[in-house]
C-alpha cells in the first residue's frame, strides 16, 4: 500500500525575511495542493533567514510562509543533482547542502546555483546515496554515504589547492578506509572536536580532531537483539 505523507508546519515559528507569515498560530496542512513538489517530506530545515527547506522524492522546496519555490534536476549542470532528497544541512556560510539518492549538491542561495558531487572516476566520493551531513568547528563538511565516509576540506588554514577538496578512501588514508563499504547513519562533534560516526551494523566510531586516530565502540555481544545489532541511528 502506497503511503502518502502530509507535511504540517506551524506558521507561528516561521519568520522569513521577504514575506509575512499568514494565519499565525494555526497549524496548516501543506501538500501538493498548496505547491509542495511531492507529498513525501523526507528532510526539513529552517535557514538563518527563516525560510523552511523541504526535501521530497521529487525536488527541493523553499517555503516562505505563503508559497513555494521548487528546485529540480534539469539538463543544466548548475541544477540540483537529483530530485530524490535524503537529507539537508545549512553550513555556517549559508550554503544549503542537499544529500540525494544519486549524489550531493551544494546550493548557494545568493547565486541560486548548485555545485554537484557524484561518485565517478574524477571524484573520491564513496557513494552516491547521501545519508547524513555535518559541518565541524573548522568548517569542514563531513559526508556520510551508504558505502563510506568523505570530507570536504574548508578550514581557514587550508591552501588554495586544498580548499574545497573532497577526500575519501584514495586521498584521505586509513581513517576513510576504515569506513569502506559501511553505511554511515549519523554524525556528532563533541566539545573536544572529536567526530563521532554512527554506522548501520558496524557500531560507533570516534575520530580524533585531526581524523587520525579512530576508536570503535561495538555493542556488547550480551546486548545483541535481532539482526541490526551494531547500528546507530542518531547521536546527541
Amino acid at each position: 500500500m502506497k503511503k502518502i505523507f502530509f507535511l504540517s508546519i506551524c506558521l507561528l515559528y516561521i519568520f522569513p525575511s521577504k514575506s509575512t507569515p499568514q494565519n499565525l498560530g494555526r497549524e496548516k496542512p501543506i501538500t501538493i495542493n498548496e505547491g509542495l513538489s511531492q507529498n513525501s517530506a523526507l528532510a526539513i530545515i529552517q535557514d538563518r533567514k527563516g525560510f523552511i527547506w523541504i526535501g521530497t522524492k521529487d525536488g527541493l522546496n523553499r517555503y516562505d510562509g505563503i508559497g513555494f519555490q521548487v528546485y529540480r534536476h534539469t539538463l543544466d549542470k548548475n541544477s540540483l543533482v537529483n530530485n530524490h532528497i535524503k537529507c539537508l544541512y545549512q553550513d555556517s556560510g549559508g550554503n544549503i547542502w542537499i544529500g540525494t539518492l544519486d549524489g550531493l549538491s551544494k546550493f548557494n542561495p545568493e547565486t541560486e546555483q548548485f555545485t554537484a558531487y557524484q561518485k565517478n572516476d574524477s571524484t573520491d566520493l564513496s557513494g552516491n546515496l547521501i545519508t547524513t551531513i555535518l559541518e565541524d568547528s573548522f568548517k569542514n563538511i563531513w559526508i556520510g554515504t551508504n558505502s563510506g565516509l568523505n570530507k570536504i576540506i574548508n578550514t581557514s588554514n587550508a591552501s588554495q589547492r586544498e580548499k574545497n577538496k573532497l577526500i575519501g578512501i584514495s586521498s584521505g588514508g586509513d581513517p576513510f578506509k576504515t569506513f569502506y563499504n559501511k553505511e554511515i547513519t549519523c554524525f556528532y562533534e563533541d566539545n573536544e572536536k572529536n567526530i563521532w560516526v554512527g554506522t548501520r551494523a558496524y557500531g560507533l566510531y570516534r575520530l580524533s580532531r585531526r581524523a587520525k586516530i579512530i576508536k570503535k565502540f561495538p555493542i556488547n555481544a550480551l546486548h545483541q537483539n535481532g539482526g541490526m545489532i551494531n547500528s546507530s541511528s542518531s547521536i546527541t
